[in-house]
């Protein structure tokens, strides 16, 4: 088996520049409040030849992002047991240091993937959140192992198993949504039973706070997310049968519109833009809700009806989550085509591809 080496390539820096660059961190996935929006200024047009690399520190396999928070990079990785034949070895939280990329210390857990689809490489799939003094990293094995360490050594402060601790069923590529911290609260996707595919922990101590929706099947993949809308804030997440909206807070049902993603595959991010709300899937397409102005509310306004991913009708977008901009949607379909929608209607404007 080839043994495969990553490489983090940090704290790029123009050799040019005459003062230290700065930037503001990167805590979770998408960033502050998982909107994928960056305010830092001076973006250039195009990087100039002369670029100089600051630091760069090898990693083993793995498709979870980095959180970068309080001068910390927190990256997972996978380990291979060299003697193992069934696909066995550790998952790894790595925290090194922002300015010079040292290994500042890492926690390891066993894993196993055995159980996850064969024909893919492995390793953890969701980026760590950090949150003030802890950080909140989930592996992607067999089991679902959520940990709760300290930002300074390591040091496990509480953990959850999935599988052991809510009877959940592990999706066929593994646990891949990360945590989502919302005040107290560590809102986390579990799929487990009764009634647990969404859970929220007390961050502290992992308590169970509350948890909702009848996990009928997989999990999915899609991360939580908070809106708010209707004048509340609204948590929504994406699993394979429905789209769903709670409070927050209690876990309480606001609304649920039924939209089933083929082979589990719900995996882009919920995206919210005025009115909007778009999910957009491999098999069946995509699917636009419109968000009520004065209530916790919402109305279906269309959905793809396509089943088949090689001959797809509007925008099937598997994986990256597309954006809506007034009343047009911006999207990479199954193939790679760029594809822009009117949000009214779902219909196709025009495509590129590239």
């Amino acid at each position: 088996m080839r043994r495969i080496t990553f490489v983090i390539v940090l704290g790029l820096t123009l050799s040019v520049a005459t003062n230290p660059l700065t930037a503001e961190d990167w805590p979770q996935w998408r960033g502050a409040e998982r909107l994928a929006i960056w305010d830092e200024t001076g973006i250039v047009d195009e990087l100039p030849d002369a670029l100089k690399v600051t630091w760069r520190v090898p990693i083993r396999g793995g498709y979870a992002g980095q959180a970068v928070a309080g001068g910390r990079v927190f990256v997972t990785d996978w380990v291979e047991d060299p003697a193992s034949r069934t696909r066995d070895g550790t998952e790894r939280l790595l925290a090194l240091d922002e300015e010079t990329g040292a290994v500042l210390w890492t926690h390891e857990w066993s894993a196993t993937y055995r159980m996850l689809m064969a024909s893919y490489a492995i390793g953890p799939r969701a980026t760590p959140t950090v949150d003030g003094d802890r950080v909140y990293v989930l592996g992607a094995t067999a089991t679902g192992r959520l940990f709760c360490v300290d930002v300074d050594d390591g040091v496990v402060i509480w953990q959850k198993d999935y599988a052991a601790d809510y009877d959940s069923s592990i999706p066929t590529w593994g646990t891949s949504s990360p945590p989502l911290v919302d005040g107290d609260r560590l809102i986390a996707v579990v799929g487990g039973k009764p009634d647990a595919m969404v859970v929220a922990f007390d961050k502290q101590t992992g308590d169970e706070v509350w948890r909702s929706i009848e996990t009928a099947g997989e999990m999915g993949y899609s991360p939580p997310i908070i809106f708010e809308a209707g004048g509340v804030r609204q948590l929504f997440s994406w699993h394979p049968s429905a789209l769903a909206s709670r409070d927050p807070e209690t876990g309480a049902f606001h609304w649920s519109q039924a939209w089933e993603a083929g082979a589990g595959m719900a995996i882009a991010m919920p995206f919210k833009s005025g009115d909007y709300l778009l999910v957009s899937q491999l098999y069946n397409g995509s699917m636009m809700m419109r968000l009520n102005q004065d209530r916790p509310a919402a109305t279906m306004l269309w959905k793809g009806k396509g089943r088949s991913p090689d001959a797809p009708r509007r925008l099937h977008s598997a994986i990256m989550t597309p954006l809506v901009i007034g009343d047009s949607i911006y999207g990479l379909d199954v193939n790679g085509e760029l594809r822009m929608l009117d949000a009214r209607t779902g219909e196709q404007v025009w495509e590129d591809l590239g």
